[in-house]
């Protein structure tokens, strides 16, 4: 595709095979070769509590013949894998901010970092938001 759309070179597949084969780049090297299935899948883990949270959106389907849209906003600890959920009508940032609040108020401990997706309900109000959210937590005795 590359050579096609840039070079104006048109090569199948079994012609590039050839020519990879050729210069004996066909293969992988060894240490990049299969790895055991408990090698390979990690899931991302954080060792201390409090220190990762991740925030992100979901489209719902339709729930039942109403034509309206809904939105689960997920907010996930990656230690503790502790969960909350919260269903919107709009994907907007103020919802954002408003489940932001209510997800930290719920947790045992201080979430230090928030890791979105950068959507658009993510935006520049959103990190204004947490901004002074983190600025209050650090001025309060």
């Amino acid at each position: 595709m590359y050579l096609e759309r840039y070079q104006d070179i048109m090569v199948s597949t079994t012609g590039g095979y050839r020519i990879l084969k050729r210069l004996r780049m066909n293969r992988l090297p060894n240490h990049e070769g299969q790895k055991r299935y408990k090698k390979r899948f990690r899931r991302y883990e954080e060792p201390l509590p409090g220190h990762r949270f991740q925030v992100d959106v979901k489209f719902l389907e339709k729930i039942g013949e109403r034509d309206k849209k809904y939105y689960q906003f997920t907010a996930v600890h990656d230690c503790t894998r502790l969960r909350v959920l919260k269903v919107y009508e709009r994907n907007s940032q103020q919802n954002a901010m408003r489940f932001i609040d209510e997800a930290l108020s719920q947790l045992p401990f201080r979430a230090e970092v928030i890791r979105t997706n950068n959507g658009s309900e993510f935006g520049s109000q959103f990190h204004r938001h947490l901004l002074d959210r983190w600025r209050r937590v650090l001025s309060s005795p």
